[in-house]
């Protein structure tokens, strides 16, 4: 397998030359995924740690304490991290790492907020269907081809959904995006910190 670029350092000189030659950063949409779970890190990697080093490093871009206009991170979640999936282990578990990073990082001075698609027909779908290796652990294949019998929506709506919350822009919100309608998450509290303002 190539090299990840993941890291800080190439996240780094990624949005330093893209900003730089865009000069600003109003919308930064995370939308890089993999689903191979007997990869762990590598689906770690891309699914968590690279949208939580893009989204560190492009805020200043996008903070109003820093002489920039209020900037908006989407991130392109998934369902599947919304609850446990036996399916996916290792793709749930790095999705509910997003939903997560998202719902703590939404400050006032840059806008943070996320999508979470169903099963979404993209151009590789056929590959994807095809990998032997897309299951965690052999027992689970008969939960993975269960998984992907489901209704499978367009992309475009998909993208129709993206573009409608990002004009409006809600900070730390997350959407689901399911069978082609959009509706807002309403996570439930478990606990709280006492004495800890957010």
């Amino acid at each position: 397998m190539n090299e990840l670029k993941t890291n800080v350092f190439h996240v780094g000189k990624g949005v330093d030359i893209s900003c730089y030659h865009l000069c600003l950063c109003d919308v930064l949409v995370n939308g890089v995924s993999i689903l191979s779970d007997p990869n762990i890190e590598a689906t770690i990697n891309v699914n968590l740690l690279g949208l939580i080093n893009r989204t560190v490093i492009s805020s200043p871009y996008m903070d109003k304490t820093q002489h920039a206009r209020r900037g908006l991170v989407s991130n392109i979640d998934s369902v599947v991290g919304l609850e446990p999936c036996a399916s996916l282990v290792i793709c749930s578990s790095s999705k509910f790492g997003v939903i997560d990073f998202t719902r703590s990082t939404g400050v006032p001075y840059v806008a943070i907020t996320a999508i979470c698609p169903d099963i979404t027909l993209i151009t590789l779908m056929p590959m994807v269907l095809e990998l032997p290796d897309c299951d965690t652990c052999a027992y689970l294949k008969p939960l993975i081809d269960d998984f992907f019998k489901g209704d499978i929506q367009s992309a475009s709506k998909c993208g129709d959904h993206l573009v409608e919350i990002i004009e409006m822009s809600q900070n730390g919100a997350h959407w689901i995006n399911d069978q082609s309608k959009l509706r807002l998450v309403e996570p439930k509290v478990f606990w709280e910190l006492s004495g800890f303002i957010i």
